[in-house]
């Protein structure tokens, strides 16, 4: 929040400059006469990284022309979380891998900055390893911790990054992920000369969709895709923004064989709760998938 005092009741423009007075590229903030000197901060989540940085306020006219100094902010910076730094990386022979770091240096360039929040000490991190097949990062723990060093179980699928996730800051809001995982199955009709049966073979290769809406009466979009692994399993990791409904589509396929496509899957990363079964018929061949409403978490 951006106040300031001033004499007469006018309007003013607050925007966020360098502490030299060179504009920032970020859309002030115009507070129209009548309304209480008060603001937010503009670009707040949104400040370019920088050692220093001010609020300035002035005064407008009907023609939005500046007409008065800027009153000036003490100068803050936005500078992030301190980056650890990966020391070791150990590959084994039985498939595991062990890699170690250090904690990123803390450096105050605007030392008295009033909107600084001192780093912890010790500092937690998260280690994270990627997926082989989601362009993502997965948590390795529980939670941040202070240790330093972490292990990748052997049947993490190769190859892989590692590395070491910070927590945010005051410049770094916290922000919501969706896992979802689970396998596709593909329904064989087989007969004989009289009863028929379905037998389950996993859907290799099979096209998969995870879409959201925001409600009951909006439109299902596509956030991400991905094919199903020769087991048939799979994985989506995405970020999401608050509470939504989330399914897993399998577009129907043309095949010679009548089967039914069905994708069963459970999330990580949020509150989510089955609301029910959705059946889309499309010619001779049905796909199933299962709606979810997911709540927004705490983690990155």
């Amino acid at each position: 929040m951006v106040t300031w005092g001033e004499t007469g009741d006018v309007r003013n423009r607050v925007e966020v400059v360098e502490a030299d007075g060179t504009a920032v590229p970020v859309a002030p903030i115009v507070v129209e006469a009548g309304r209480p000197n008060r603001s937010g901060l503009p670009g707040f989540g949104g400040l370019p990284i920088a050692a220093g940085l001010r609020v300035a306020v002035t005064v407008l006219d009907e023609d939005d022309a500046v007409i008065s100094e800027a009153g000036l902010s003490p100068i803050f910076d936005t500078n992030r979380p301190p980056v650890p730094v990966i020391e070791t990386v150990t590959p084994r022979e039985d498939g595991t891998a062990r890699f170690t770091w250090r904690p990123g240096a803390v450096v105050d360039s605007t030392p008295g900055d009033p909107l600084d929040v001192p780093v912890e000490e010790p500092q937690l991190l998260m280690p994270v390893a990627t997926y082989l097949i989601f362009n993502g990062w997965d948590d390795l723990a529980d939670e941040p911790t202070t240790d330093r060093s972490a292990e990748v179980t052997a049947d993490r699928m190769k190859p892989y990054y590692v590395g070491v996730k910070t927590q945010p800051n005051e410049w770094v809001p916290p922000g919501g992920k969706l896992t979802v995982t689970g396998k596709s199955v593909s329904l064989v009709r087989v007969c004989d000369a009289g009863p028929c049966w379905w037998v389950p073979e996993d859907d290799a290769g099979r096209l998969l969709r995870l879409q959201s809406r925001a409600g009951r009466s909006a439109a299902w979009q596509t956030v991400a895709t991905t094919r199903a692994l020769a087991n048939g399993t799979f994985v989506f990791a995405v970020k999401f923004p608050g509470a939504g409904d989330y399914r897993v589509v399998a577009p129907p396929v043309v095949g010679s064989e009548s089967h039914d496509a069905l994708a069963y899957f459970a999330a990580a990363g949020g509150l989510l709760v089955v609301l029910g079964a959705l059946l889309a018929l499309a010619g001779r061949g049905r796909r199933r998938a299962f709606v979810l409403s997911a709540e927004q978490g705490s983690e990155l």
